[in-house]
């Protein structure tokens, strides 16, 4: 974030919704407990989610994110604050109905200042994934724990001629079925390691971000952001696996690395 949020700009959320066939004592489990925040949210999840509690929240050492719990009512709501000073705030409540669960995820407090536009739009996209995450956990994994393959690279590369590159014949090679361009709801092929791979793409906005599941890899999930920023930013792909052998994480963590350092290594 730029700069801190001054009482007397006008404000705007983010308020999203997933339904999950998941008891809401899961999903409660799933906020809250760090173990369990690490198999679907980030990978590296430590504290305590009790009032007052602090969660640490990191994806490496520049990407960390230390918030305070200041409400909890157990399978109900929690509350997160990062900051007093600011307005910023998450709130996650949960509508538990016949084994099912709404979430419902409120990301309140940001400025509507233009200045702020890339990074709220950036975090929406962010939350959305991560609620599709959640969900594909909790019904498809639940109590496995996560290992995360990823690589992340600064560019100074357009977004598009990254994108190009990436998801094209000298990237990941993702190719829809019967069509030219990927979209949401195309089953593609995916090239990762020695193996093409079925990719079940659940959501794409080309150049920005996409996600879906992975189902020869035991349903696991990839995620292809672009970061804001501009001209300089960061590129991140990130596959959450399940299950898998550490022979097959490894070959998968290498072939990853092969790819994008041979993307990036052209700068």
């Amino acid at each position: 974030m730029t700069t801190p949020i001054s009482e007397t700009q006008t404000r705007r959320s983010i308020d999203l919704k997933v339904s999950i066939d998941a008891p809401a004592a899961a999903v409660w489990e799933a906020l809250t407990d760090p173990a369990q925040l690490a198999n679907w949210f980030p990978p590296i999840s430590s504290g305590s989610s009790a009032v007052g509690g602090k969660l640490l929240i990191s994806w490496g050492p520049s990407m960390e994110w230390t918030t305070t719990v200041v409400a909890a009512e157990p399978n109900r709501h929690v509350r997160w604050v990062d900051d007093p000073s600011q307005p910023l705030a998450v709130d996650w409540t949960i509508d538990g109905r016949g084994g099912k669960t709404v979430v419902r995820l409120v990301h309140s407090g940001w400025s509507a200042e233009s200045t702020w536009d890339d990074q709220f739009d950036a975090t929406n996209a962010g939350w959305s994934y991560f609620l599709f995450n959640l969900r594909h956990y909790l019904e498809r994994h639940r109590g496995v724990r996560r290992v995360m393959v990823s690589e992340r690279r600064p560019t100074t590369m357009s977004h598009a001629a990254l994108w190009e590159r990436l998801t094209g014949p000298e990237g990941f090679a993702v190719s829809a079925v019967g069509h030219a361009k990927v979209r949401a709801g195309d089953r593609a092929r995916i090239q990762l390691g020695r193996d093409p791979q079925r990719l079940d793409i659940a959501h794409c906005v080309a150049p920005k971000h996409l996600w879906g599941t992975l189902p020869g890899l035991s349903d696991a999930v990839l995620f292809i952001e672009m970061e804001p920023g501009n001209p300089g930013y960061h590129c991140g792909v990130w596959i959450s696996t399940y299950g898998l052998s550490e022979e097959r994480v490894k070959e998968l963590r290498e072939a990853t690395a092969e790819i994008v350092e041979h993307i990036f290594g052209r700068q």
